[in-house]
Protein backbone atom coordinates (compact mmCIF):
# COMPACT_ATOMS: atom_id res chain seq x y z
CA UNK A 1 0.00 0.00 0.00
CA UNK A 2 1.65 3.24 -0.85
CA UNK A 3 0.32 6.37 1.04
CA UNK A 4 -3.35 7.93 -0.36
CA UNK A 5 -6.17 10.75 0.76
CA UNK A 6 -9.54 9.52 1.25
CA UNK A 7 -11.02 6.41 -1.18
CA UNK A 8 -13.85 6.84 -3.10
CA UNK A 9 -15.84 3.52 -2.79
CA UNK A 10 -14.71 2.69 -6.56
CA UNK A 11 -10.76 2.75 -5.77
CA UNK A 12 -8.87 -0.18 -6.81
CA UNK A 13 -5.37 0.80 -6.23
CA UNK A 14 -3.24 1.29 -3.20
CA UNK A 15 -6.01 -0.42 -0.82
CA UNK A 16 -7.35 -3.55 0.32
CA UNK A 17 -10.40 -4.20 -0.21
CA UNK A 18 -12.82 -7.37 0.76
CA UNK A 19 -16.22 -7.97 -0.10
CA UNK A 20 -17.84 -10.27 2.63
CA UNK A 21 -21.61 -11.38 3.57
CA UNK A 22 -23.00 -11.65 6.82
CA UNK A 23 -25.79 -14.00 6.81
CA UNK A 24 -29.16 -14.56 9.66
CA UNK A 25 -30.39 -17.67 9.20
CA UNK A 26 -32.19 -17.88 12.99
CA UNK A 27 -35.89 -17.03 13.19
CA UNK A 28 -35.63 -13.99 14.71
CA UNK A 29 -34.70 -10.38 14.47
CA UNK A 30 -30.71 -9.63 15.58
CA UNK A 31 -28.45 -6.99 16.11
CA UNK A 32 -25.43 -7.62 14.71
CA UNK A 33 -22.06 -6.36 15.69
CA UNK A 34 -19.08 -5.83 13.18
CA UNK A 35 -15.75 -5.74 14.18
CA UNK A 36 -11.91 -6.46 13.30
CA UNK A 37 -9.68 -8.11 15.44
CA UNK A 38 -6.14 -7.12 15.22
CA UNK A 39 -3.35 -9.77 16.05
CA UNK A 40 -0.62 -8.02 15.00
CA UNK A 41 -0.25 -4.58 13.79
CA UNK A 42 3.78 -3.49 12.76
CA UNK A 43 2.20 0.09 11.49
CA UNK A 44 2.81 3.62 13.76
CA UNK A 45 -0.50 4.78 15.53
CA UNK A 46 -3.05 6.14 13.24
CA UNK A 47 -1.35 5.07 9.94
CA UNK A 48 -4.12 2.09 8.57
CA UNK A 49 -7.51 3.95 8.47
CA UNK A 50 -10.63 1.58 7.46
CA UNK A 51 -14.04 1.84 5.47
CA UNK A 52 -17.31 -0.03 6.20
CA UNK A 53 -19.62 0.18 3.68
CA UNK A 54 -22.88 -1.84 2.00
CA UNK A 55 -22.64 -3.56 -1.00
CA UNK A 56 -23.93 -0.37 -2.69
CA UNK A 57 -21.57 1.77 -1.60
CA UNK A 58 -23.22 3.49 1.60
CA UNK A 59 -20.50 4.23 3.78
CA UNK A 60 -21.32 3.11 7.13
CA UNK A 61 -17.94 4.21 9.50
CA UNK A 62 -15.00 4.82 9.29
CA UNK A 63 -11.74 5.04 11.59
CA UNK A 64 -7.60 3.88 12.59
CA UNK A 65 -6.98 0.22 12.64
CA UNK A 66 -4.53 0.00 15.54
CA UNK A 67 -5.12 -2.74 18.65
CA UNK A 68 -6.80 -5.07 19.81
CA UNK A 69 -10.77 -5.43 18.46
CA UNK A 70 -12.30 -2.09 16.77
CA UNK A 71 -15.70 -2.35 16.13
CA UNK A 72 -16.55 -1.18 12.90
CA UNK A 73 -20.68 -0.82 13.38
CA UNK A 74 -22.83 -2.13 16.45
CA UNK A 75 -26.30 -2.57 16.69
CA UNK A 76 -27.31 -3.43 13.22
CA UNK A 77 -30.67 -4.43 12.92
CA UNK A 78 -31.07 -7.95 10.93
CA UNK A 79 -34.55 -9.72 10.44
CA UNK A 80 -35.21 -13.27 10.74
CA UNK A 81 -33.40 -14.82 7.71
CA UNK A 82 -31.67 -12.31 6.20
CA UNK A 83 -28.56 -11.83 3.96
CA UNK A 84 -26.67 -8.43 3.56
CA UNK A 85 -23.16 -7.48 1.70
CA UNK A 86 -20.49 -5.14 3.04
CA UNK A 87 -17.24 -3.92 1.68
CA UNK A 88 -14.20 -3.43 3.83
CA UNK A 89 -11.71 -0.74 2.68
CA UNK A 90 -8.19 -0.65 4.57
CA UNK A 91 -5.51 1.84 3.29
CA UNK A 92 -2.38 3.72 4.70
CA UNK A 93 -3.67 7.05 5.64
CA UNK A 94 -1.67 10.06 3.51
CA UNK A 95 -0.02 12.09 6.12
CA UNK A 96 2.06 15.55 6.33
CA UNK A 97 5.30 13.97 6.63
CA UNK A 98 7.64 11.20 5.21
CA UNK A 99 6.03 7.68 5.91
CA UNK A 100 8.79 5.37 4.45
CA UNK A 101 9.45 3.75 7.95
CA UNK A 102 6.19 2.09 7.14
CA UNK A 103 7.34 0.37 4.16
CA UNK A 104 6.79 -3.87 4.30
CA UNK A 105 5.27 -3.38 7.54
CA UNK A 106 2.29 -5.79 7.99
CA UNK A 107 -0.95 -5.94 9.95
CA UNK A 108 -2.95 -9.56 10.82
CA UNK A 109 -6.44 -9.84 11.82
CA UNK A 110 -9.79 -11.09 10.94
CA UNK A 111 -13.16 -9.36 10.45
CA UNK A 112 -15.62 -10.53 13.36
CA UNK A 113 -19.35 -10.61 13.37
CA UNK A 114 -21.56 -11.03 16.42
CA UNK A 115 -24.83 -11.35 16.91
CA UNK A 116 -27.51 -11.02 19.65
CA UNK A 117 -30.94 -11.62 19.56
CA UNK A 118 -33.16 -8.44 18.93
CA UNK A 119 -34.16 -6.74 22.50
CA UNK A 120 -32.22 -8.96 24.92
Amino acid sequence: MYPIADPDFNETENIYKNRFYVKSDGTLEQNVQIGFDIYSNEFSKDMIRYKLYTGTGTELSTGYLNEGYQVMIDNLYFEPVEKREFVLFLWLEEKPYEQSEEMENKLKGTIRVKAKQYGY
